[in-house]
């Protein structure tokens, strides 16, 4: 059976994708770090006005980001 996750990217995601602070972690990328998926989907509403907000971070480079992290793609 395969492992699915769909998730939502949020603006704190795409935030601590360009900051990996120490004190808050993405919890999408929290919870990619403890489990193991087949297939993961993003859901989002994030217009480039709002990637703005995230230091110009689109959920597209976010999802990049994640896969280089992790290991994956």
């Amino acid at each position: 059976m395969s492992r699915v996750l769909i998730t939502w990217i949020g603006l704190q995601d795409l935030q601590f994708s360009r900051s990996r602070s120490e004190t808050e972690i993405s919890p999408v990328f929290r919870l990619v770090l403890k489990q193991v998926f087949d297939h993961i989907y993003f859901l989002n509403d994030i217009t480039p006005e709002r990637a703005q907000q995230a230091e110009g971070f689109a959920p597209t480079d976010y999802v990049t980001w994640l896969q280089a992290e992790t290991g994956s793609g």
